[in-house]
């Protein structure tokens, strides 16, 4: 029997990710920056409450995982977030490390999706 071993557990990253998110909202001075990581935050919970819903299922994770469309719509997020309110942060080396786990998330993500489910 052949074992699978996962890398990283892309819902452990994404929790990881609402955690932060939810970390910086409070840490934000600007309007814009709470209104898109509001956002980015309200995507990342749904996608985690459908996994939740549907893990126990036959379904497989990436049967129920996020779509393409969704992942380059947070991308877009972030990099406004970075390039447009990096000042509204109070600390932009946490905000830089926020960044760096969130392109990692989205990257891994595509990269399932790409070799997963989509295209068989």
């Amino acid at each position: 029997m052949t074992k699978v071993f996962k890398i990283c557990d892309e819902e452990a990253l994404m929790s990881d990710l609402l955690k932060d998110t939810f970390s910086l909202i409070k840490q934000t001075k600007g309007i814009e920056a709470v209104k898109k990581l509001i956002e980015i935050y309200d995507i990342l919970a749904l996608n985690a409450d459908i996994l939740k819903k549907f893990k126990e299922s036959s379904l497989t994770f990436d049967e129920v995982w996020m779509d393409k469309t969704t992942l380059v719509y947070l991308n877009r997020l972030r990099c406004e977030l970075f390039v447009f309110n990096g000042k509204d942060f109070e600390s932009l080396a946490w905000f830089n490390q926020y960044n760096k786990l969130f392109a990692r998330f989205i990257n891994l993500v595509l990269l399932r999706l790409k070799n997963g489910y989509e295209d068989q």
